[in-house]
């Protein structure tokens, strides 16, 4: 096997960096239900208000463009209403019990860690708040990452083409890779 280019060498690499996170984003749910679906939106807009009032008693603001770094935030991501059903055990349906749901997703933010205790405690307070999902990040990682992949992006587009030359021949980079052994002899590895 002749190789007229030289030595090929292909390199394959992953690697992972564990930090710790700087931040919880927890993900939870008010769910009221009432007769009509009047009074099950204000049950759940009181609910609402019940609780960011209590989140902002422990330091607590609302997310917007200037409190993103607080040290405890909260957003309402959105609001819906459904008839509620039950399974009929007679016609083997699901049929409209009368009654309405109101529902709205809130996101609570912490950035200090010492606000997780007063702020279990105030979701426990809440009968109508339920906690779907916690999630640990780490925000400095994940800027700094977006950075290299930024430079990497930047390196990539002031290379210049590479072109081949007329009758070169044609590399082909998936199909094999040569490298060297300890002994100095070459092997392929397809």
């Amino acid at each position: 096997m002749s190789d007229p280019a030289g030595l090929l060498l292909s390199v394959r690499g992953e690697a992972r960096r564990m930090v710790p996170p700087d931040c919880a984003v927890v993900t939870a749910g008010i769910a009221c239900w009432r007769g009509s679906k009047a009074e099950a939106v204000r049950a759940a807009a009181a609910e609402l208000d019940s609780l960011t009032a209590d989140l902002a008693a422990q330091g607590g603001v609302a997310l917007d463009a200037g409190t993103g770094r607080r040290p405890l935030t909260w957003s309402a991501q959105s609001a819906t209403t459904q008839a509620e059903r039950a399974y009929d055990d007679k016609t083997g349906r699901h049929q409209l019990t009368g009654r309405v749901t109101a529902a709205v997703a809130v996101v609570i933010t912490v950035r200090a860690f010492g606000l997780l205790d007063a702020l279990g405690a105030v979701l426990a307070a809440h009968e109508a708040v339920s906690v779907h999902h916690v999630d640990w990040q780490g925000q400095r990682l994940r800027r700094r990452a977006r950075g290299v992949a930024a430079d990497r992006g930047a390196n990539r587009r002031r290379r210049p083409a590479r072109r081949r030359q007329p009758g070169a021949p044609v590399q082909r980079r998936q199909d094999r890779v040569r490298r060297r052994s300890r002994r100095g002899i070459r092997c392929a590895v397809a």
